[in-house]
């Protein structure tokens, strides 16, 4: 294998931090006219970030060329863009452009080891063909390898992967609205100009398709400490069983970081029926009766909203999809009293009109691991979908997705077929 080290952008997700600039309209793909550096044959795939930012690129032998435009408030001090393997700040390899006194910008090549200001790389590779600032638009464009050779950086996948962004007007917590995160494919066959995720729905476009909509939030007053969990319980429409085909977040409150959905077994949901408490609680001094994941809300991403395919959706009022937990997590890192939050969850779009097939969901691995103190390495055992479990499936299956979540000791993990 050749490996070569000249340059050998740290950015493996490293996309880009740019400069704080205002312009009121947003970017889009469909003008390359602030490309600097480079031409558009040589970055000829673009994805939209957000409405102020543009990622395009373009791949040659073992180099990929990036060209980014973006928009920000003047007094902004950082932008980062990175590559996560999970859609969060830990473990991402950043890109992190930081406003100079005297009006310019210093990028540094940097890695984040939790959720703090992330650390600059022992190695700073990147290769910064050129920027510019033209009509309020930040535009730059670099070179990296595909496979980097700082241990510091992630290599570009085959596959998709995150990209995650965040930016503000000094170091501390960002909030939900200066972030965000988003699946690209670099290297796989999707061609399309644009990558964009479509535009959310609204209520009224639910009722435009005969869809009923169903809002479930509650409000909170939010602890002046660094994170807390929430959880709260709901009764679902159940006179029937429907299909979900589209939910959506409902944030309105900047420090919420995610939400989760679990649905309840039928025996457990009957003991949540019979409450005459049915929450907030602190999720950490309760004991949750539900525990299937069901819907995420990840809050302050693009692929936040989730759309069911055109044949399936996901069903809702059987016996074990009547009642929910809906948990929510908030980060206060700056430990701020007095904040409340007036209600934030799901909207959910759903039909009587059942589609031909269902959405199901399956968890593998482990709730809980014992790490002796003093082990550097513990593989922890294999979760394994056995015949008794696949030969109960009506049918072949078809995936539509997953994702790995593991916490701060977890290193590595992998599924096989």
């Amino acid at each position: 294998m050749r490996i070569r080290c000249q340059w050998c952008a740290t950015l493996a997700a490293c996309f880009l931090a740019l400069c704080a600039v205002h312009a009121a309209a947003g970017l889009s793909c469909s003008s390359s006219d602030s490309l600097v550096k480079v031409t558009s044959a040589q970055v000829p795939r673009c994805t939209q970030l957000n409405k102020d930012i543009t990622l395009r690129w373009g791949v040659k032998n073992d180099i990929i060329t990036f060209a980014v435009d973006a928009q920000l408030l003047p007094d902004t001090a950082y932008l980062g863009v990175g590559l996560s393997e999970l859609g969060s700040m830990k473990g991402a390899d950043i890109a992190l452009f930081n406003a100079t006194a005297d009006g310019g910008w210093i990028l540094v090549d940097a890695y984040a080891t939790g959720f703090q200001r992330p650390v600059a790389d022992q190695s700073q590779d990147l290769k910064l063909l050129g920027v510019q600032n033209t009509n309020g638009v930040l535009s730059a464009s670099w070179q990296r390898y595909l496979t980097p050779c700082d241990q510091q950086d992630l290599p570009i996948p085959p596959t998709k992967t995150y990209v995650i962004w965040a930016h503000g007007s000094s170091w501390g917590y960002h909030g939900s609205t200066n972030r965000g995160s988003r699946q690209v494919s670099f290297l796989g066959n999707d061609t399309s100009a644009d990558n964009s995720a479509p535009a959310s729905w609204s209520a009224a476009d639910g009722a435009s398709k005969g869809l009923k909509v169903l809002e479930i939030t509650y409000p909170v007053e939010i602890p002046a400490q660094e994170t807390t969990y929430f959880i709260k319980y709901f009764k679902l429409p159940s006179d029937k069983k429907y299909h979900i085909l589209h939910y959506q977040p409902i944030n309105n409150h900047k420090m919420l970081h995610h939400g989760v959905a679990y649905s309840c077994t039928p025996s457990n949901a009957a003991k949540v029926l019979n409450m005459t408490n049915m929450g907030p609680f602190d999720r950490v001094k309760t004991d949750m009766l539900c525990e299937q994941f069901y819907m995420l809300l990840a809050s302050g991403s693009v692929n936040a909203q989730w759309t069911a395919p055109a044949d399936a959706g996901l069903p809702m009022g059987t016996p074990d999809r009547s009642v929910v937990a809906i948990e929510l997590h908030y980060n206060n890192p700056e430990g701020i009293p007095g904040q409340k939050d007036k209600g934030s969850g799901f909207r959910i779009f759903y039909t009587g009109d059942l589609r031909p097939h269902d959405i199901g969901l399956i968890t593998l691995g482990q709730d809980v691991l014992n790490i002796p103190p003093g082990v550097a390495n513990l593989p922890a055992n294999v979760s394994v979908c056995p015949t008794a479990c696949t030969k109960r499936f009506k049918g072949p299956l078809k995936l539509l997705d997953g994702f790995f979540h593991m916490h701060g000791l977890g290193k590595s993990i992998i599924a096989r077929r």
